[in-house]
């Protein structure tokens, strides 16, 4: 009796052990929810012809500078806006992206404008005189894509605000729109790093969906 009772005591104590060294995953995925937050850093910025114009951080293309927002709730798709500084313009936008809780990854995409005053010049043919006439143009950034890792304090075996945070990378593609002729050009595109964090469990700051879409989709819940 005496022997099978130490057998069983040294098995519980090494799988004690054995569960000390082992990783520890989140046991409600559902904590994953809520209102994130982070900055967007150019890195590259490179033009039409996909030639790199510059890597240097003081470059104000390579150097751009956002912020974003993202409520993502229980289930459905995440939203919310986002504002970046590039070129030296400044493009506000909406994001939506969606949360996988097994592979514990944050993916999305933004779409955002800027409307810049530019100047061209004109040149009378009668009298050759040559004037700067303003016009305007919509540069567009459209095809933000980025796909972040959320990580989190695997002791607390839960993604609370306290401890989440995601990080990853995305891509950018600038172009434009010639307000007086319609016209469509590309400016060029820069890779972008994705830096942020669980700001609360609480999911606020969404946008209507059915904006963007023209569809209609039904939106879940927050925490």
């Amino acid at each position: 009796m005496k022997q099978s009772l130490a057998l069983l005591l040294a098995y519980l104590f090494f799988q004690v052990q054995i569960w000390a060294f082992a990783p520890v995953y989140p046991g409600n995925p559902a904590t994953l929810s809520g209102t994130y937050a982070g900055t967007i850093v150019g890195q590259v910025f490179f033009n039409a012809a996909g030639g790199i114009i510059s890597t240097t951080t003081t470059t104000v293309a390579a150097n751009g500078l956002g912020v974003f927002q993202i409520a993502q709730p229980d289930s459905g798709l995440g939203s919310g806006v986002f504002a970046m500084f590039a070129g030296g313009s400044t493009y506000t936008g909406s994001v939506i992206a969606i949360v996988d809780p097994t592979a514990l990854t944050m993916t999305g995409v933004m779409e955002g404008d800027a409307t810049v005053t530019e100047s061209a010049a004109v040149i009378n043919l009668t009298t050759g005189v040559v004037t700067q006439v303003p016009f305007q143009f919509t540069e567009g950034l459209i095809g933000i894509s980025f796909t972040t890792q959320i990580t989190f304090n695997q002791a607390s075996n839960n993604g609370g605000s306290a401890s989440t945070r995601i990080n990853g990378t995305g891509n950018a593609e600038y172009q434009g729109i010639n307000q007086t002729t319609g016209a469509l050009f590309t400016i060029g595109s820069s890779t972008l790093i994705i830096d942020g964090f669980l700001q609360s469990n609480q999911v606020s700051g969404q946008i209507d969906l059915n904006s963007l879409t023209q569809t209609t989709s039904s939106q879940g819940g927050g925490s």
